[in-house]
């Protein structure tokens, strides 16, 4: 529905008398002069290509292009400056201004993409300007766009980003089980609750359906009543899957380097009951939190690298050897991801006339 609706568009706007109609684009004020050169070159280049004349002074024109480069901080809980071109459609015939249109950016070279669609935008509000016997008539036209589309992007900007922050808290369980060197299991030992901790990662989503992550936490556990505290810096590469707009499930898998302190936070050159190296497994379940990002609900199996850990004290007690331990452990993280710079725009088109966005 939306293509028919455009192509009407494009059919309403081709008909006119572009010979009859001709624009001036003013030099562009506010911003910097890369600005100004750009968008004004690129105006003037686009409105010839939809077939419109260009004149050199305002008094040839029979409408001008004002466009104004202006920056702000945005209204919402998460403050972050932008940048917005400004265009105002003038006609000169009696100087009232037809159409105010504003675009957003976070980089220049985006707005390649929305010049030629904020021109589309502005010319379809003029009015249309036919020839009969007595002289060019004005007719004014209403056109309606279908905005469902650009509505469907915008709500999926927030899992589409090249970049995401994370912060999160954490709980759990360890899951510990040991045996003999002669290899008779001991019992299982079950630590509930008995993971604490919390950090930070960063993550970059280089393609739609694969990302990876690396950050550092800190978590405190306890083993037989000792306590103890790591440090460990995880290395993940996930999967991002995307079955609806508002929600976002990424399985992940990695790696894990741990650092071990006692309650004293002195370092543990050896832990008897933790590996240097962890793998992980697990799957982040994420739900829309505004445009640039969501909640999320982490479920994590953290298991040892290693085959075995050693005790420190191997001597034989009673003709058997002290035991090796296992020590594995089942997370549960809960937090916000923040993302920056959209990975896709606006979709695209038949015409190659893409969607406003915000």
């Amino acid at each position: 529905m939306f293509v028919i609706l455009l192509l009407l568009v494009s059919t309403i706007l081709y008909s006119q008398n572009r010979e009859g109609i001709s624009f001036f684009v003013r030099p562009v004020s506010g911003g910097t002069a890369e600005e100004h050169e750009f968008f004004h070159n690129n105006f003037e280049m686009e409105i010839r290509g939809a077939r419109y004349k260009v004149v050199d002074t305002e008094d040839e024109a029979d409408f001008v292009f004002s466009l104004v480069c202006k920056k702000g901080i945005s209204a919402d809980e998460i403050q972050n400056t932008w940048n917005t071109l400004e265009m105002t459609i003038i006609d000169l015939r009696d100087g009232r201004e037809i159409v105010t249109y504003g675009q957003e950016y976070d980089d220049i070279t985006e707005m390649y993409d929305w010049i030629l669609f904020m021109i589309y935008q502005g010319i379809a509000n003029l009015p249309i300007l036919e020839k009969n016997d007595g002289g060019p008539v004005e007719i004014r036209r209403e056109i309606y766009i279908d905005n469902s589309a650009r509505q469907a992007w915008e709500d999926q900007r927030w899992r589409n980003k090249w970049i995401y922050l994370t912060g999160y808290g954490s709980t759990g369980f360890d899951y510990g089980f040991s045996k003999t060197h002669d290899g008779e299991d001991l019992a299982n030992t079950w630590y509930i609750p008995n993971v604490f901790g919390g950090g930070i990662t960063g993550e970059f989503q280089f393609l739609n359906w694969m990302s990876v992550e690396a950050g550092a936490e800190i978590k405190s556990s306890k083993v037989d009543d000792d306590p103890y505290i790591v440090i460990d810096f995880p290395l993940t590469l996930k999967f991002p899957l995307k079955p609806a707009r508002h929600f976002m499930i990424s399985p992940y898998l990695g790696a894990q380097y741990n650092m071990v302190f006692d309650e004293n936070f002195k370092m543990v050159e050896k832990s008897n009951y933790i590996a240097p190296i962890n793998f992980l497994v697990g799957a982040q379940f994420a739900v829309k939190a505004w445009s640039r990002g969501g909640f999320f609900l982490d479920i994590r199996y953290n298991m040892s690298f290693l085959n075995e850990i050693e005790s420190l004290n191997e001597v034989e007690v009673f003709n058997k050897s002290m035991p090796y331990y296992y020590k594995n452990s089942i997370e549960i993280g809960f937090g916000y991801k923040f993302g920056w710079r959209d990975r896709t725009r606006s979709p695209q088109n038949t015409t190659g006339t893409p969607f406003q966005k915000k």
